[in-house]
């Protein structure tokens, strides 16, 4: 025990005269100061050092009036008609996206913008800040809806169709990221939190697409935009962010839209298969119609031009030896032996393997719209079992093989950015605490009155906050079960700017 704790220790020691009263004053005094003051340094050193540890010096806030005077979605009266893609493909002028890529220093960005706020090379981040390619996507956050128009596409090229665009996005929400430090650092506070509105629009717009892939970059947009708001809040005289915070839409990103084109995606490269197994009065599709379906949609580029054929026989090998097991199941579905004896070995071998699919994709799916905490596990059990059913049935799951082993993944980050919102919040809520008591942090996170602290995302439960020497450690920790980790793992010491 250190000196400190040795001396509020004997501080705690009852007198001679009242030992006689028996020990039970003792303990509960002794009890008091080992929980006031050893646990919370326990609380500082359990993690392994591969967890991150942020650092924010925060400065005190007074709620905004009125409280929801400053927004981080642009609000319907700052809306206009309009396709926000088409505006945000604007941006995409080699004049401007082009040219700002061959910049000097542009491949250190990410370290400016990474790096603290006050210690950023201000002239060099502004310089990134093109007027015209920004304007368009402020203008493009704040159109009435946005409409990739994948869906047709995804229809007819299945996984063959090219995103050359995607990752390109990441690059918007940098220069926004830029834009909006710059204006932190002149202290133009509402000019900054406009900027963050288009970054928000941007990554929910982003997300919106019926692909998955756009939805981990719309989360690692957010990602960056949360990493301004950090920023933010450890600025003199800046805005309280609490309940622009506590009104985003939850959770701000949705996965179902993208689910569902993956689905598509699976329909588009086996063309036909899916609705002759929805309903067995269809007539059935010849051998013909099926392969000149599948090269229409680029099935066989899956694997490679140059082993097109070598797929082919392979297609016919397998289908072959599936059709004994496909032609039992069907029978289970309902399907009569007749309509079976009408169809030929292809048709019902993928039928199998689509129903396959579909098995394997739901008991991930079914998930999807549950509480993050509650989802978590289910997910995981269906991971865990995920490999087994792939090697016991290689016939009917290589197709579940092509998306279903990254869904529990993408879920997780997306709990992740939930639990980084979350942390805002809490965040937000202790800069308004310290406004209204002289600086000081909490003792607790129940200290805070009246206003609603989000749970953790990831747990179900309250967020971890120990308070020692003026310092607070927020915690997001990981779930039951799981090893502390810098994908588990959240935390943030948290001390006022002087």
């Amino acid at each position: 025990m250190n000196r400190r704790n040795r001396v509020c220790s004997k501080r705690g020691q009852a007198p001679d005269h009242e030992r006689s009263k028996g020990v039970r004053p003792l303990l509960e005094q002794t009890l008091t100061l080992i929980i006031a003051l050893f646990v919370p340094a326990i609380g500082w050193a359990q993690y392994p050092e591969d967890v991150p540890l942020t650092k924010l010096a925060i400065t005190p806030a007074k709620a905004p009036s009125p409280a929801l005077k400053y927004r981080l979605v642009p609000p319907l009266r700052d809306l206009r008609p309009g396709n926000a893609a088409l505006l945000y493909q604007r941006a995409h002028s080699p004049e401007w996206f082009g040219s700002v890529q061959r910049f000097e220093d542009f491949d250190k960005l990410n370290e400016y913008l990474d790096g603290p706020l006050e210690k950023m090379p201000r002239s060099k981040v502004e310089s990134f800040t093109m007027r015209g390619l920004l304007n368009e996507l402020d203008l493009a956050a704040r159109r009435r809806h946005c409409d990739w128009e994948m869906v047709d596409r995804i229809r007819t090229e299945g996984f063959a169709m090219l995103l050359p665009d995607v990752q390109s996005f990441r690059t918007y929400g940098n220069l926004l990221s830029a834009r909006t430090r710059v204006l932190l650092l002149d202290r133009k506070f509402d000019k900054a939190v406009h900027s963050l509105q288009t970054h928000f629009a941007l990554a929910r717009h982003v997300s919106e697409a019926p692909i998955l892939i756009n939805v981990l970059v719309g989360n690692a947009i957010l990602q960056r935009a949360l990493h301004d708001l950090e920023a933010l809040a450890q600025v003199e005289g800046a805005p309280s962010m609490f309940w622009a915070l506590a009104d985003l839409p939850q959770p701000f990103l949705h996965l179902e839209r993208a689910l569902e084109g993956e689905r598509l995606m699976i329909d588009a490269i086996l063309p036909g298969i899916r609705e002759a197994l929805d309903d067995p009065t269809r007539p059935p599709l010849s051998v013909e119609q099926i392969r000149a379906e599948m090269e229409r949609n680029t099935f066989f580029e899956l694997f490679g031009r140059s082993r097109e054929w070598s797929t082919k026989l392979a297609l016919v090998y397998l289908t072959s030896r599936m059709y004994p097991s496909a032609r039992a199941y069907l029978i289970s579905r309902g399907f009569t032996e007749k309509q079976l004896d009408a169809m030929p070995v292809t048709q019902v071998s993928l039928m199998h393997v689509m129903a396959e699919y579909d098995r394997l994709f739901d008991e991930f799916a079914k998930w999807y719209r549950q509480p993050r905490w509650i989802a978590r596990a289910g997910l995981r059990k269906a991971d865990e079992a995920l490999p087994k059913s792939l090697a016991d049935h290689p016939d009917t799951s290589w197709l579940g093989g092509l998306t279903v082993p990254g869904m529990n993944r993408v879920h997780e980050s997306q709990t992740n950015l939930e639990r980084r919102i979350a942390l805002a919040r809490i965040v937000e809520a202790l800069r308004l605490y310290a406004g209204e008591h002289e600086g000081r942090l909490p003792a607790t996170l129940a200290d805070i009155k009246d206003l609603p602290l989000p749970l953790d995302p990831m747990t179900g439960q309250a967020f971890q906050y120990t308070l020692t020497d003026g310092k607070a450690l927020l915690v997001g920790p990981s779930p039951p079960g799981a090893p502390a980790n810098r994908t588990s793992t959240m935390r943030y010491e948290i001390s006022i700017r002087k």
